[in-house]
């Protein structure tokens, strides 16, 4: 048996270790910064569902002070009861004008006929 060193078959399995080792080393960083990236975007989603969440029930929170149907009824059903007081006020009132531009007519004449 030759017990000399076999110095290019040494310098081959050197040069293929080191090979390895950068491919392992390059493997690595690129499933480290996927996982990375991964994980930032996962916060990212996590943090604009929270806010979506919280905007979610803020509207429902909302929507259960909105009124109902029937109150928007009922609210029509005044709104048209006051609707015709006012009509009546108004016919009132186009009354009273009436009088008041009579009286003053008279109390106009009467002065001109030196009542």
């Amino acid at each position: 048996m030759d017990w000399t060193l076999n110095w290019t078959a040494l310098r081959f399995a050197l040069d293929v270790l080191t090979l390895n080792g950068v491919v392992a080393v390059g493997l690595y960083s690129w499933w480290v910064s996927r996982s990375r990236a991964a994980s930032s975007q996962m916060e990212l989603t996590n943090e604009r569902i929270g806010g979506l969440e919280i905007r979610a029930r803020t509207l429902e929170n909302n929507y259960g002070h909105l009124p109902t149907h029937g109150d928007l009824q009922q609210l029509s059903e005044r709104i048209g009861g006051l609707h015709s007081d006012l009509s009546e006020i108004k016919g009132a009132l186009r009354g009273l004008a009436r009088a008041v531009d009579l009286m003053n007519e008279h109390l106009l004449n009467r002065g001109r006929d030196g009542g």
